[in-house]
């Protein structure tokens, strides 16, 4: 095989194999991640801004551990030496 057409072999690979597929977080239609999709991860600006309004209006919120209701302080009473 020549380098030529070696060369061109991994050209045609390269590009195939460079487009990544996500899926829209909003709606979940299939989105090219690349540079002829502006608005990704999303596929359109609306999914984008329902998003953006579902963080804006505290529907999304980051978890956190909600602290123990015995929780318990240490003993910080001072005791006397005999």
């Amino acid at each position: 095989m020549c380098y030529v057409s070696t060369l061109i072999n991994y050209r045609l690979l390269q590009a195939v194999s460079v487009t990544r597929i996500v899926i829209c977080p909003t709606c979940g239609h299939e989105v090219a991640w690349g540079q002829q999709s502006p608005f990704r991860p999303f596929c359109s600006e609306r999914c984008r801004k329902i998003d953006l309004g579902a963080w804006a209006s505290d529907s999304y919120r980051v978890p956190v551990a909600a602290p123990g209701d015995d929780f318990d302080l240490p003993d910080i009473t001072p005791t006397r030496p005999e």
